[in-house]
């Protein structure tokens, strides 16, 4: 007999009648994210790996904006943890980065020190560029239910769609050297994160989140240029 108390578990619709799911483990009751939270993540990464880190990948490609939705709203135990998954997409792009610049360099396109920059710091430097990046969105839709852990987190995944896609078109390079690769990573990634912000903040005007979405991304754009194009410079 089922207990007046009994739910259906967020993640695989299993009816539950205890603090976890017998089916799929998931915690019934949904904690929202909090700071502490996220720094609990970070130090769990360093001597855990998830599950479910393939099956994150397909679903920022299948579901953008509502895999990060789910998220949050905590749908939780199939994915491979934020800040986890975009620690290490950031360091395969940014070791795959430096090896390629090494090869174009062979071409003669290209300096060593630039490579050499962003293979020791440019992981560390997103990191670090995180909170400027949820400080910033948060700001822009202050008025959506999610506070700035929650808004953090969905960046850090639509990062991670950043890192993997990029660190794909760097192939190209090895084929068309001369070719400027941003001219196909600018708009596959304006589109992918315009759409999703718009499943993401589902409570929004489509118009208004496409264009605060396009203004967040070209703002962050600039900076990461900007450390990329002056920070070998400053530290020769």
């Amino acid at each position: 007999m089922l207990n007046k108390n009994a739910v259906n578990c967020r993640s695989c619709n299993a009816i539950v009648q205890s603090k976890y799911c017998g089916q799929c483990g998931e915690l019934v009751e949904v904690k929202r994210i909090s700071l502490h939270g996220l720094v609990h993540d970070v130090l769990h990464f360093f001597t855990h790996v998830d599950h479910g880190f393939l099956y994150t990948i397909k679903a920022l490609w299948t579901m953008p904006g509502d895999m990060q939705l789910n998220y949050v709203n905590g749908d939780r135990s199939r994915y491979q943890k934020p800040f986890s998954l975009f620690f290490i997409l950031a360091t395969i792009l940014f070791i795959s980065k430096y090896w390629v610049a090494k090869g174009l360099i062979y071409y003669g396109i290209g300096e060593i020190h630039e490579a050499d920059f962003s293979h020791k710091y440019m992981v560390q430097i997103q990191i670090l560029l995180v909170p400027f990046y949820a400080l910033l969105t948060y700001l822009f839709f202050k008025k959506s239910k999610f506070n700035y852990a929650e808004t953090g987190v969905m960046l850090m995944y639509t990062t991670s769609f950043f890192f993997t896609v990029t660190a794909i078109i760097l192939i190209t390079k090895f084929i068309f050297p001369n070719f400027d690769s941003g001219f196909i990573e600018f708009p596959l990634l304006i589109i992918y994160n315009s759409i999703t912000f718009v499943n993401f903040y589902k409570d929004h005007p489509k118009w208004l989140t496409v264009t605060k979405s396009i203004i967040i991304f070209i703002a962050v754009v600039c900076v990461v240029r900007w450390i990329e194009n002056f920070g070998p410079e400053l530290i020769k």
